[in-house]
């Protein structure tokens, strides 16, 4: 992760873990439930045993009994009081385990909210409910209404490098934009498309150009490839181009970018042109 992973914000490692990690901790049961504590129990062991080779070692700090005595009371809704419940050693490896990117192996598997969809041939009409996709922005103009041209098949490619960016970056966050500084910088630093208007001239330059700079920013290699996967899942239906595309603009909304207010109107107006581009002439499916 850019921000978590560079020296000056190393910070912001503190404020990840309480913010992210445990808000996936505690999404995997009620709050305060005993399988939120035993997955943070798992988390810490796991952590103990890698770094004194047997979780029951005498000599080991991070013993069975402690981590489960330290969590018996534990409020998984006050992130603050758990980090606080950490001995300095387990701090000192969850920072290490951030700025590695490792962090990802000991938290419970995330599922965007693409994969959740379910393609069907025949759809009833006004059946929309897809379950958490995201809001499709409303009032889109037609493209007519934005240029006069008519789109070439390039524009698909660069649509293709914005979606494997925020492909990236959700999977990256946790569709979580708490941090929307952090999430544009990298949205913008992997689709060169959104950043500068950088054309393609095929859907797999496109998507490997997004990929290999996602690959320059040091994110974990399994991630950069299973967002091309994510790009070719979302291409196949035009509501899930739709949604993402209304989520980055959601995203772009929210509050502090980072960005000039020019900056700022370039990327929205980019993706609104798609938007209107998509919901005219639909997707289909090029060769990644």
């Amino acid at each position: 992760m850019n921000c978590y992973q560079s020296k000056e914000h190393l910070s912001c490692s503190e404020e990840f873990y309480k913010n992210c990690v445990y808000e996936d901790l505690k999404s995997s049961g009620k709050s305060g439930s005993s399988t939120s504590k035993k997955t943070m129990e798992d988390i810490l062991k796991k952590m103990a045993e890698e770094e004194e080779g047997a979780i029951d070692s005498d000599d080991s700090d991070d013993s069975v009994e402690d981590i489960e005595e330290r969590f018996a009371n534990v409020n998984l809704e006050s992130p603050d009081t758990v980090w606080n419940l950490l001995t300095d050693k387990e701090k000192e490896k969850f920072e290490s385990l951030v700025e590695s990117n490792e962090i990802f192996k000991y938290l419970p598997e995330f599922e965007p909210w693409w994969m959740s969809h379910k393609f069907e041939l025949v759809q009833e009409v006004g059946d929309e409910n897809d379950g958490d996709i995201p809001t499709i922005h409303e009032n889109i103009p037609p493209l007519l209404k934005l240029t006069s041209k008519k789109p070439s098949e390039t524009l698909l490619f660069g649509l293709m490098n914005a979606l494997y960016g925020y492909c990236s970056i959700t999977r990256l966050f946790l569709h979580d934009w708490t941090d929307m500084k952090a999430a544009v910088d990298v949205l913008l630093k992997i689709s060169s498309n959104l950043s500068c208007g950088q054309q393609f001239s095929t859907a797999h330059e496109a998507v490997e150009h997004g990929r290999m700079s996602a690959m320059a920013l040091n994110l974990l290699p399994d991630l950069c490839s299973t967002a091309k996967n994510d790009v070719a899942h979302v291409i196949k239906d035009k509501r899930l181009v739709l949604a993402s595309l209304s989520d980055l603009h959601q995203l772009l909304d929210l509050g502090t970018t980072g960005l000039s207010k020019r900056q700022l109107m370039l990327v929205v107006k980019k993706i609104e042109f798609f938007l209107s581009y998509v919901n005219d002439y639909g997707v289909h499916l090029p060769s990644l």
